[in-house]
């Protein structure tokens, strides 16, 4: 009564602690599906691989932003109005179940809490997605997973000033949905999904010549520390290539 095609509820981990009676309901909602290698299905609400293997890709490209295996969640929730969309892609044949927002949304509406939980890792799938529409989505499959598990999310509200006029920006940041703006005195640059934020201080250092912010409708940026960019460059010296 709790389960979907054989795979327990309490084995998902942000879904384990809810009442009998709510994960009998999002059982009774989800939509099932059998995918062959390539096959897809988009997620707007949330997704759980039953069986099988599969990846995470924006909907709009091919590279992969992370691989999925049984009782994988994928969230399509999102901080962002208009986030990168994502769609699971079979990379061997799977079982998914889905849930379209409303209904998701309907039947956590006493537990918001988990709807939290599941944004914070929406973002997280989305960002990366949108960096794969960029730089880092020319890196091969492995080492662009391998930049990815150093990368930490961060979200920025609408207008949310990233670094002050003349400060330093750091280490590797990249767009992974909405826009980063640079604005000077007479003009501005803005930096949209899957860009890298000015990737000449990244590689050279200095400071920046405007404020460095979010867009009007805020951002997902996925950064790394200075010495975690190091650490980067030397593992995957490729990556300094395509900032150049």
């Amino acid at each position: 009564m709790r389960s979907l095609a054989g795979l327990s509820l309490e084995q998902v981990e942000i879904f384990s602690d809810l009442s009998g009676e709510i994960q009998k309901l999002l059982c009774d909602d989800a939509a099932v599906v059998e995918l062959n290698i390539e096959e897809e299905v988009a997620v707007t609400g949330a997704a759980i691989v039953l069986s099988g293997s599969a990846a995470v890709c924006p909907t709009v490209a091919d590279a992969v932003a992370s691989h999925l295996s049984q009782a994988a969640l994928v969230p399509g929730l999102s901080s962002l109005q208009d986030p990168t969309r994502i769609r699971i892609v079979a990379t061997a044949p799977a079982t998914i179940a889905s849930w379209d927002r409303l209904q998701l949304e309907s039947a956590l509406k006493s537990c918001p809490w988990v709807l939290e939980d599941l944004q914070r890792l929406g973002d997280r799938l989305s960002a990366l997605a949108g960096a794969t529409m960029g730089a880092l989505g020319d890196l091969d499959e492995g080492s662009r997973l391998a930049a990815f598990e150093r990368l930490t999310l961060r979200v920025l509200a609408p207008a949310e000033v990233l670094v002050a006029a003349g400060g330093e920006l750091g280490g590797l940041n990249v767009v992974g949905g909405g826009a980063i703006i640079v604005a000077k005195l007479d003009s501005s640059i803005e930096f949209s999904v899957g860009d890298v934020v000015l990737p000449e201080t990244v590689l050279e250092g200095g400071t920046t010549a405007g404020e460095v912010r979010a867009g009007p409708g805020g951002a997902l940026l996925l950064t790394a520390s200075r010495m975690v960019t190091v650490e980067l460059f030397s593992i995957l010296p490729s990556l300094i290539e395509l900032l150049r």
